[in-house]
């Protein structure tokens, strides 16, 4: 797996559900995202892992 949208700050290695977290708390720090932030996550790796298993079945002339 690649580093593909992976931003580094200073120490810390910031993805783009970092990044779009850092804009909900600077635009609304009266909120608490953390269950957005969780469901986004969730989402990036469903994501990544459908794109591979179609690469997969692509390879071998399969549909999911």
């Amino acid at each position: 797996m690649n580093t593909q949208g992976v931003i580094k700050t200073g120490e810390k290695m910031m993805n783009a559900g970092d990044k779009i977290m850092k804009q909900w708390r600077n635009a609304r720090p009266d909120l608490d995202c953390s269950p957005m932030e969780n469901m986004g996550r969730l989402r990036r790796c469903s994501d990544l892992l459908q794109r591979e298993l179609d690469s997969t079945f692509n390879t071998f002339v399969m549909s999911d």
